[in-house]
Parts: C-alpha cells; sequence; structure tokens
C-alpha cells in the first residue's frame, strides 16, 4: 500500500508539472537592422568608432556583422574635421585626438540603413592630491629547510587611500580600476612581464564588504569585489574626499642562496607596481557602465527584472562615452 501511494504522489506530482508548463510563441514582428555604434574617446589617443549591424534578438546567428563601408563624419565643437578612415572588422580611425572639454559628434551613413549620430562632451581630468597604501597581513606560510627558514609565503590586504578634489560647478562622474604590474624573472637572462585588472572592495559606496575584511576564516576570497567601480560626486560635491579601496594581495620573501628551490614563475619578481586609474568619465559613458553592470548582474540572480542598455545613438544602438585619466603608480617591490 505505501508503494502504491507513493507512485500516486509521483504521478500527481508529474502531471502537476505539465500543467504549469506552456508554450508562448513570439507573436512579434522582426525588427530592421540598425547601425550600432561603440566609441570611447580620450585625450591620450585617437579618436575610433566600432560599427557593425544589429541583429534580431532570436537570430542563431553568432559573431558581429560589421560595416566595412560607412560614411563616418567627426566633428569637434560643431566644426567638421574629417571622415573617418576604414581599417578593418568595422574600426574606422580619424587623425585627431580630442581635448578636455571638446564637443565630439558622429554622423554616420551606411547604404540600406538609417543615419544616425552622436555627441559627447569629454569631462575634465580628475584631481588627486594625494595616495597612500598600508599591507595587512592575513597569514603566514614559512617553508623550512630543517630548522632553518630558507623564505616565506605572505597573503594580506593592500589598502589604499586616494585623496581627490571635485570640482563643484558640475556634477562629476568617475570610474576606479587597479592594475598589478609585475616584471618576473624567467632565468636565461631573460624577463616576462605579467599586468592584470585586480579586483578591489571600495568602501562607502554599493557593494561594499561589512564582514571586515577581504579573507574568510579559512583564508579564502569574499566574492563581493569587483574590477571597477562607476561613482558620482554626489557625496563630496566640490569638496575633497578620499577614496578608501582594499584588494588581495601576496609576496614570497626567498633567503639568498635558496632561490633555486623556489618555481621562478612565482618567486623571481623582478618588480612590481599597482596602477590606480581614476577616470572622469561623461554622463553618457556612466549610464552605459552602470546599465550593462546591472544587466550582467541578472546572470547572477541579484536582478529580477530586465534591465535595458543605455543608449545614446541617435536612430541606432551603441554608445559614444568620453574621458580621461589620472593614474598613480605605486611601486611596491
Amino acid at each position: 500500500m505505501k508503494t502504491l501511494h507513493n507512485f500516486l504522489i509521483a504521478v500527481l506530482s508529474t502531471l502537476i508539472f505539465y500543467s504549469c508548463v506552456k508554450v508562448i510563441e513570439f507573436n512579434g514582428e522582426q525588427t530592421e537592422p540598425m547601425i550600432v555604434v561603440n566609441s570611447f574617446v580620450t585625450p591620450d589617443s585617437l579618436i575610433y568608432a566600432q560599427i557593425s549591424k544589429s541583429k534580431f534578438f532570436l537570430s542563431n546567428k553568432t559573431g558581429f556583422d560589421y560595416i566595412n563601408n560607412a560614411d563616418v563624419s567627426l566633428y569637434i565643437n560643431n566644426i567638421f574635421k574629417e571622415k573617418l578612415a576604414f581599417t578593418t572588422d568595422g574600426l574606422y580611425t580619424s587623425t585627431q585626438k580630442p581635448g578636455i572639454g571638446d564637443t565630439i559628434r558622429f554622423y554616420i551613413t551606411a547604404t540600406g540603413l538609417d543615419d544616425v549620430e552622436s555627441v559627447s562632451i569629454v569631462p575634465d581630468q580628475p584631481v588627486i592630491l594625494s595616495a597612500d597604501t598600508t599591507f595587512k597581513i592575513s597569514y603566514t606560510n614559512y617553508q623550512m629547510d630543517g630548522e632553518d627558514t630558507i623564505g616565506y609565503y605572505q597573503g594580506g590586504e593592500l589598502s589604499f587611500k586616494i585623496k581627490l578634489k571635485d570640482e563643484s560647478s558640475l556634477q562629476n562622474y568617475y570610474r576606479l580600476t587597479l592594475k598589478k604590474h609585475a616584471v618576473i624573472d624567467a632565468g636565461e637572462s631573460t624577463t616576462y612581464e605579467d599586468e592584470f585588472y585586480l579586483p578591489f572592495i571600495l568602501e562607502g559606496f554599493e557593494n561594499t564588504n561589512t564582514g571586515g575584511g577581504l579573507f574568510d576564516f579559512f583564508g579564502n576570497m569574499i566574492v563581493d569585489s569587483k574590477n571597477q567601480y562607476m561613482i558620482t560626486d554626489e557625496l563630496f560635491n566640490g569638496k575633497e574626499f578620499v577614496l578608501r579601496f582594499t584588494a588581495l594581495t601576496s609576496k614570497r620573501v626567498i633567503k639568498p642562496g635558496y632561490e633555486d628551490r623556489f618555481y621562478y614563475s612565482s618567486d623571481n619578481i623582478v618588480s612590481e607596481e599597482y596602477i590606480v586609474n581614476l577616470q572622469g568619465i561623461s554622463k553618457d559613458m556612466y549610464l552605459y557602465l552602470k546599465s550593462k553592470e546591472m544587466a550582467e548582474g541578472i546572470m547572477n540572480g541579484v536582478f529580477t527584472e530586465p534591465v535595458q542598455i543605455y543608449n545614446n545613438i541617435s536612430n541606432g544602438i551603441g554608445i559614444l562615452g568620453s574621458y580621461t585619466s589620472n593614474r598613480v603608480v605605486i611601486k611596491t617591490r
């Protein structure tokens, strides 16, 4: 009887499951393709634009459908400067670099597609007054040779304090990133360079860590760090302000004469530095990056509703943003 009871429950559960499944067919019309523009301009580089064609969201086609025969007109401060030159894979470049405060405008045409245009104003460069770091050791692993210590490995938190001066005349938008760059001895008189974005946690803003550190009880990394933060001057408009953020880092110290006991790839570091990049970004770039970040968060179960990616291309899709950079290099080895 118990077996029959369990069987009936299983059958009933299956029927309930299938009764909840409903196939919904898409009844809308397929949208016509549009010009897609992606461009971030900065005084450090020549102006460029990557141009492609949009795809219907139900299309099975992979990759980008680049537009290689577009006509891209560049205007700076409402004065025509030049036609951007096509290079490859929908990439168009100019011979011009923008200046701070310049108004950059694209007017783009392509056969069979609606003309598009977009505008961005290059923001001021952020003002950094000072920079400081401290290293807090979380654990130490010793390498022993009998009773002698021949080296040790330390892991911990590298904390940064970046003092900036915000201008009060406009609402300002910032992007903060952190890179680690190292030169490593590969043996036989050769070296190689390793550079990558380092995840970190920014205090006092969204997604900050309230657990008192970046390591859990077992020394594992807590995963709420990010590779970039987009912030506004809402909390410090027109004032001096200190950005405080922390990243995980490690180092190995080897007693002279025992270098051959360790792998060069992790131990023979010739030099090491951290590159803090505080960017002043246009409002359009801020809204694009923030909406893109929120949309990506849907895949991680953070949000429950779709997020529309910000777009400032008139009659098209994409982003024309602008930024300036102020970099601080902090050498640790």
